[in-house]
């Protein structure tokens, strides 16, 4: 459950990144040279082909189409695919993609290690359990054996139902190692229930019976570090997740500041307009305008 709820949530964050990532603008300079190529085809009529350029033409003029934008959606989507990879393309400082690149690193290496940790306890509890916590036949007919089943049909037919309503799966599922240690309801199942030091009466009235015995308790403390360790490698995937997409957005905003740098938006304007250079051509001109503080 808990893996299907982290997927489903990179998911829903993906998809939100995703459609933030296209609203992203594009570069003053690009929109700008855009707008002058339109004018300029909209005013001819026709496209000038290549080997058409004026005598005067040079390649400097070509060179003032030729801009290097950075696309903030491809950076987005790059460092969303791998951390600091966006920062890299858009020329972030050094520092930036070695962090999220060892912040990656770092979150994978805690997971496994977490996770296989986790994994060698659970299979230890459960041996443990399997020793420990005799279950006894399902459909036998006994009531005096030594075992859960056999205990539970006592209370049944002598008219005082152990307290509880839960089942025991058939299969020895993950649900089933869980409810033979957290409920008093199958207590009767552990080995030392029927230790006449721990319950001189194993058949006594239910509220008089030591329920909470020490295989239990031990079994349960066994179960609770598994968990703990495996919980802690969940944390460690949902940290990668988070640096993935703050990797991403980050990577978005410097391309964006990479851009501005370029084009000057708050202290150095950038305006293209297409000027007569004959009589049937005209050639784009890029003005810079610096503005003093």
């Amino acid at each position: 459950m808990k893996k299907a709820l982290i997927i489903a949530g990179l998911f829903v964050l993906l998809s939100v990144g995703l459609s933030m990532a296209v609203e992203l603008p594009q570069g003053v300079l690009e929109r700008e040279l855009q707008i002058a190529r339109s004018t300029s085809l909209s005013q001819q009529g026709f496209l000038a082909e290549d080997d058409e350029l004026d005598e005067f033409a040079t390649e400097t003029d070509d060179d003032i189409y030729k801009y290097e934008f950075k696309s903030p959606k491809k950076a987005f989507l790059m460092s969303l695919a791998v951390p600091g990879w966006g920062q890299y393309y858009s020329r972030s400082t050094f520092i930036k993609p070695v962090l999220m690149v060892a912040l990656e690193v770092g979150a994978w290496v805690g997971y496994f290690k977490y996770h296989n940790d986790g994994n060698k306890l659970t299979d230890e509890f459960q041996a443990f359990a399997d020793d420990h916590w005799v279950q006894g036949d399902r459909d036998g007919e006994t009531t005096d054996g030594q075992n859960y089943w056999d205990w539970y049909r006592y209370y049944d037919e002598a008219g005082t139902p152990i307290k509880g309503n839960e089942h025991l799966p058939e299969t020895k599922t993950q649900q089933y190692y869980e409810m033979i240690g957290k409920y008093d309801q199958f207590a009767g199942g552990w080995e030392d229930y029927w230790d006449p030091d721990v319950n001189a009466n194993p058949y006594a009235p239910y509220g008089d019976l030591t329920l909470m015995t020490p295989m239990r308790q031990q079994y349960e403390t066994m179960r609770d570090k598994a968990n703990n360790k495996l919980d802690q490698a969940n944390k460690f995937i949902i940290v990668a997740m988070v640096n993935h997409l703050l990797s991403a957005f980050d990577a978005a905003l410097a391309a964006s500041r990479f851009n501005k740098s370029k084009t000057g938006d708050n202290w150095l304007s950038v305006n293209a307009e297409m000027k007569q250079f004959t009589e049937s051509e005209e050639v784009p001109i890029v003005r810079f305008t610096y503005h003093f503080k």
